[in-house]
Order: C-alpha cells, then sequence, then structure tokens
C-alpha cells in the first residue's frame, strides 16, 4: 500500500494496530524498539521518504550526529532487523487477529501497511491465468526466494555454538550491554617521601614503574602513604571487558563500559550488565551471596565457598602481592536477577581470574569443553560454573570444571 495513497480509515486502522503492537509482550519492554517502529510507522504514514534512510533514522531515534558514518555505527540496521523479528514472533502469535499487518522490506526501513484481504489470493481466482501475466523477472525473484528459503532451512539446523548459546540473551536484547567491573584501592607513597629518601629531581617515570627497595629497618610516617582511589584496574579485569567487549561488536551489540563505584543498582536494572571481578567489584558480592558459590574471606585469606555443603577452595600460596599458582573462578549466569535483567558474573580469586573467565566466555572451543558435560537444556536455566585454573609461569592455563549448578 502506498503510504501516500492512505485514507483516513486505513491511517486510523494502523494507528489503533501500532499502539496493540507496542503493547504486546514482544515491544512493552523495550523503549528503544517502541520508538523506533512509532517512527518508522510515522513517517510512512506521511510518505516522509526523505526521513527514512539510514543516517535520517540513526540521528532522530538515536540521537546520532548528522551525517555520522553508518558503515562504523550500524545501530539503525541492527535495530529493525530486530524490530522485523518482533513483529514476526507478534504475528505468530496473534494469528489472523490484526486488522492491519506491518511488514518492513528488507533493505528498506518505509513500513508497508497490508490489509487482511491482501495477504493470499481470493478463492477460486485462476491462478494459472494469473502466473502468465506475470513479468519474467518475478518469477526469477520467486525463485530466488525459494532458493533462500532452503538454504535457511540449512543454516538452522546448523549447530548453534556454546558461545551463542550462553550469551543468547544478550544477543537479542536491544539494550546496550552494561560492562561493570571494580577497582581496587591502592597504596602509593608521597612526593615528599620521595625527595626524602632520593637525592636529585624526581623522576615520575621511576616514580610510577619501578619498585621500591626499602632499607631492612626502614620507618614510613603517615604521611608518606597517598590513598589512591577510583584509578586503577587489574589487569585481569581489563583483559576480560576488553574480550567481552570485542565479542559483542563482532555481534554488532553495543556495549558501556562502568565502574563498580561508578554504577547504582537502578543503573543496572535498565540493561543486562556483565560483573567483572570479585572483591573489588561490591555488584558481583551483592548478586551473588545468595547463590550456591560465593566468595567470602575467611580468616584473612579470599576462598570460594559451597554455601549448599559448606565446602571451602582456598587458593593455595597465595602471596600477599598477588601472586599464585592457582585460582578458582565462579561463572555466573542468571536469566532474571536481582536487577530483573540478564546478568552475567566473571570472577576470581585473584586477577589471573578474571582473565581467564574472560578467555572461557569468548573462546568457542574452550566454553565448548565445559559446557558439554551440563544436563541438556541448561541453555534456557541459570547456572553457576566453579573451574579450577592452573597457573602456567604468569598466565592462566586452561580451566578445569569442579562444580555446577542449574535453576
Amino acid at each position: 500500500m502506498n503510504p501516500k495513497t492512505v485514507n483516513h480509515t486505513i491511517r486510523r486502522q494502523v494507528e489503533r494496530e501500532l499502539e496493540e503492537i507496542l503493547r504486546s509482550e514482544d515491544f512493552c519492554n523495550s523503549r528503544q524498539s517502541e520508538r523506533l517502529l512509532r517512527y518508522l510507522v510515522e513517517q510512512s504514514l506521511e510518505g516522509r521518504e526523505d526521513l527514512l534512510h539510514e543516517k535520517q533514522v540513526g540521528e532522530a531515534v538515536f540521537s546520532r550526529e548528522a551525517g555520522y558514518d553508518t558503515a562504523v555505527d550500524p545501530i539503525v540496521r541492527v535495530r529493525v532487523n530486530e524490530i522485523r523479528k518482533r513483529l514476526w514472533k507478534h504475528y505468530q502469535a496473534t494469528g489472523d487477529t490484526c486488522t492491519i499487518r506491518f511488514e518492513i522490506p528488507v533493505g528498506k526501513y518505509r513500513v508497508r501497511f497490508i490489509p487482511p484481504n491482501m495477504e493470499s489470493a481470493p478463492q477460486g481466482q485462476p491462478t494459472p491465468r494469473l502466473l502468465r501475466r506475470l513479468p519474467w523477472y518475478l518469477y526469477l525473484a520467486f525463485a530466488l526466494a525459494v532458493i533462500g528459503a532452503v538454504s535457511g532451512l540449512i543454516w538452522v539446523r546448523l549447530p548453534v555454538s556454546a558461545i551463542d548459546q550462553f550469551w543468547g540473551p544478550v544477543l537479542r536484547s536491544p539494550q546496550p550491554v552494561i560492562l561493570c567491573m571494580g577497582h581496587p584501592v591502592l597504596y602509593g607513597l608521597s612526593r615528599k617521601y620521595w625527595m626524602r629518601n632520593h637525592t636529585g629531581s624526581l623522576d615520575d617515570f621511576q616514580h610510577q614503574t619501578l619498585p621500591l627497595k626499602f632499607a631492612p629497618n626502614e620507618h614510613l610516617n603517615a604521611d608518606d602513604i597517598v590513598v589512591i582511589e577510583d584509578q586503577y584496574i587489574g589487569l585481569g579485569s581489563a583483559y576480560a571487558v576488553a574480550r567481552i567487549s570485542a565479542l559483542l561488536a563482532r555481534n554488532n551489540r553495543e556495549s558501556e563500559i562502568r565502574f563498580g563505584n561508578d554504577i547504582s543498582f537502578t543503573d543496572l536494572k535498565r540493561a543486562p550488565s556483565v560483573l567483572i571481578g570479585a572483591f573489588s567489584n561490591r555488584w558481583t558480592l551483592e548478586i551473588t551471596k545468595e547463590r550456591r558459590f560465593v566468595f567470602e574471606t575467611v580468616g584473612q585469606m579470599p576462598v570460594v565457598r559451597d554455601r549448599q555443603n559448606g565446602k571451602i577452595w582456598n587458593v593455595a600460596g597465595l602471596q600477599e602481592d598477588g601472586k599464585t599458582s592457582e585460582d578458582y573462578v565462579i561463572v555466573t549466569r542468571i536469566l532474571k536477577s536481582k536487577t530483573g535483567q540478564f546478568t552475567v558474573i566473571a570472577a576470581g580469586v585473584t586477577q589471573y581470574g578474571c582473565q581467564a573467565a574472560g578467555d572461557l566466555l569468548t573462546n568457542r572451543g574452550a566454553l565448548e569443553q565445559i559446557v558439554r558435560v551440563l544436563p541438556n537444556g541448561w541453555q534456557s536455566k541459570s547456572l553457576q560454573l566453579l573451574l579450577h585454573v592452573p597457573m602456567v609461569g604468569r598466565s592462566p592455563g586452561t580451566p578445569t570444571l569442579i562444580a555446577f549448578q542449574l535453576w
């Protein structure tokens, strides 16, 4: 139906159908999808083809800067494709009850409005005679469509990777994913101390990169120590965030990086999240504290505890500077956590465990080795994995699954 010829009756039907769709289960929980579909429908009704190009949609709906590069930022293509999927699910659920159907052809952003009587040819119509009137290029289009459908069926039957199964809810979500990591408090030596104990001018490179060697009986004053907050993160956490954000980018998913003290519970309620780090990330401890496997401090040592039977795993030989010959990792995947959103938590007792978790959750082969021992149907459940990671030099080795729980 040409939007420029939409009459008043059809327009009212379209507007009513739009509100029905936006109230449906497939759209009511996604403000971004609601805003995008409403914009496309309204501009299509008005016949505003000039406002239905990719850049114009990105500027109007997603607040992109004028003339932004759509090759670098494909948000419109990704979101419109999600709209197509949501519409398909909606019409599968509603059947023939809708008064008018919306269709967004692939490669286009103009919405077609299809009345029910246009969806199939009237009964008794002489189809062979109709087919003889069709131009040759429609036969070609039909043949290509059949080939595409067959190819699609073949593709659907291909095995889905463990990465896609594990991250499925995130990859299907329209909201940008929040990547939240903690940052520990560090202690440094004041410039006053450096000037008092080192002759000559202060060398900032040495100050920040070279470890000091203290005399056996040397004492520090309180004002020699500087508390450094909110400035540093662990290498393991940074590594995990880099790997996971790259995985999301390859799947056309947006993400935003936040820090434990720079994000509220309300922020975590608005989008799926990935929490990195254990004792440096308060949200990891808060969201997992009622789960089976938890991070705790026993005596003065960080450990992993099984709340079901009380068993404790401590890191043998853990030194005060964090060096260790092993680590323990908890990977938690909650379909609907306390935030009401899909949440993944990847953490180790030390930074090496965080690095190992980042590797595991983005490495197809490694993750498939772990999940193959899980019961069928794990993809649709929340889960916790407890893993042991040996150290090879200063790098984490291949993790081994110790225990798991599904719910």
